[in-house]
């Protein structure tokens, strides 16, 4: 099979359920962490002398790299949001610590959510299918 987009590719996978289980990676080690955190960070970032990634690995490990990304991402984000001329901001370690601690906590609250079973009393309703996607008959 071929898929040439992404909207494609999630209607054929969703349509014919070809995924049947998961793959467990495991998380980074303290060294990779600190390499991911580096590797996030673009040189041109104006990015504050406070920054350790080092420390950023120590001290939170249960994350992947897909979670640094997003902390990376999100610590932009507030910087560029400051209330501070253009050329004082500065991406901090404050920064960088507020935005996973937030990815962390949402990513307890999503795995709560998804293994959580609620009783229910007659027919069960299924959630229907994405609104893009065509049903066939």
């Amino acid at each position: 099979m071929e898929f040439r987009d992404s909207t494609s590719s999630h209607k054929k996978i969703w349509r014919s359920n070809r995924i049947r289980c998961k793959v467990q990676f495991d998380l980074p080690d303290e060294e990779a962490r600190a390499k991911f955190w580096q590797a996030q960070v673009p040189n041109q970032l104006p990015l504050s002398e406070s920054v350790d990634f080092v420390e950023l690995a120590k001290q939170f490990d249960e994350i992947s790299g897909r979670d640094i990304k997003n902390a990376v991402f999100q610590a932009v984000v507030a910087a560029a949001r400051e209330d501070k001329p253009k050329k004082e901001k500065q991406v901090t370690q404050s920064h960088l610590v507020e935005a996973i601690t937030e990815i962390i906590e949402a990513n307890k609250m999503a795995t709560q959510s998804e293994y959580t079973l609620t009783p229910v009393e007659g027919d069960v309703q299924l959630p229907p299918p994405p609104p893009d996607l065509p049903i066939e008959e």
